[in-house]
């Protein structure tokens, strides 16, 4: 918590010189990579902890994958779908090794005792 602000101060100075304005929309566009990013480096949408080499590796990920998409000339859009499905898909993973290494599986599910 202690990095993360000054992080994001030294971001948002960066941006708006390399971009010579300032306005309330400028983070934008880097908002769902910036998501995905973190999801994939293991930091858990619901709370908890992730690592900085996990982010980072996430962050190489989801920089690479801007890369390849750029160079395939995909649309904008397309690019925010793909980036949804990531994080999409690391939060059905996420929900799956929680439950899996909690050792509860469906079976807990849907057991409805007691009558009418």
């Amino acid at each position: 918590m202690k990095i993360l602000t000054p992080s994001a101060l030294i971001g948002a100075i960066l941006l708006t010189g390399y971009t010579n304005q300032a306005y309330q929309g400028m983070g934008d566009p880097y908002l769902m990579p910036v998501i995905a990013a973190v999801v994939i480096g293991g930091v858990s949408i619901h709370g908890g902890s992730g690592t900085y080499s996990g982010v980072f590796v996430g962050a190489i990920f989801i920089t690479l994958l801007s890369s390849i998409l750029s160079v395939m000339q995909m649309p904008d859009a397309a690019r925010q779908i793909i980036f949804g499905a990531i994080i999409m898909a690391m939060l059905l993973a996420n929900s799956y090794w929680r439950r899996k290494s909690s050792g509860k599986g469906r079976s807990g599910r849907g057991s409805h005792s007691g009558g009418t």
